[in-house]
């Protein structure tokens, strides 16, 4: 196994011999999410990065199942969506790019308990934020 840190090689020998093909990692990063289960996340600075994927991810542990309402804070033409997440289950909400300033958030808020992080993925690495639970 030979691997190095910062424009990462990693290459392992397959139990028949032949060499894998080489693993390449570049600008990553991860953070761990908030685990705690509460009604109501702050998301700040959703959509700012430009040329990146921007994912909410909702998290429902509770048996029943979560009627998640994600609200924009600050200007934003942005509208309010109701999102429906199974009981035990992880949903992603893709967030589109801000065009207007003074955007401050995501307001997400579940009718049940739920855990609430946001990834951002693009050409400069990834980074995966815990939401800031307000309640």
């Amino acid at each position: 196994t030979d691997t190095t840190v910062g424009e990462t090689t990693t290459t392992e020998a397959a139990t028949d011999g032949e060499t894998e093909a080489p693993t390449v990692y570049d600008g990553v990063a991860a953070m761990p999410g908030n685990v705690e289960a509460l009604t109501r996340w702050l998301v700040p600075g959703v959509g700012v990065v430009p040329g990146a994927e921007t994912l909410i991810w909702v998290m429902n542990p509770s048996a029943e199942d979560a009627t998640v309402v994600v609200k924009p804070l600050g200007v934003s033409a942005r509208k309010t969506e109701d999102i429906v997440v199974r009981a035990g289950t992880v949903t992603s909400i893709p967030v589109a790019p801000i065009s207007e300033t003074g955007n401050s958030g995501m307001l997400v808020e579940g009718d049940v308990p739920i855990s609430v992080a946001v990834s951002i993925a693009g050409a400069q690495g990834v980074a995966f934020i815990g939401g800031v639970g307000v309640g």
